[in-house]
């Protein structure tokens, strides 16, 4: 009679090629910081820093460690974003309403 092969033994999973990018969660808190206090361009390269890092640590190719970091700058830079973009609405409506007083 003939023996069947051995099975397989599972072995421990292969090492990834490349260990993870090293995460950029205080870079990218400290720009969303600073987005929050005015500083537009820096608000708007936290939240776009912040999306690519966060896509990145889902699929592992960045260190997660971050997350929480990269998060909060995310949100910081956001509402930075945002209360600058209200701000800045608001002038024009101002301006408008001055302007049209001062030609009546």
């Amino acid at each position: 009679m003939v023996e069947p092969p051995p099975l397989p033994v599972p072995s421990a999973p292969a090492p990834a090629a490349h260990p993870p990018a090293p995460h950029r969660g205080g870079t990218v808190f400290i720009l969303g910081l600073l987005g929050l206090f005015g500083l537009l361009p820096l608000g708007a390269a936290a939240w776009a820093m912040a999306n690519r890092d966060l896509d990145r640590m889902e699929t592992g190719l960045t260190d997660r460690a971050g997350a929480g970091l990269t998060r909060t700058g995310k949100t910081l830079g956001a509402i930075g974003l945002i209360g600058a973009c209200v701000t800045l609405g608001g002038a024009f409506l101002l301006l408008l309403l001055a302007a049209t007083a001062l030609a009546s």
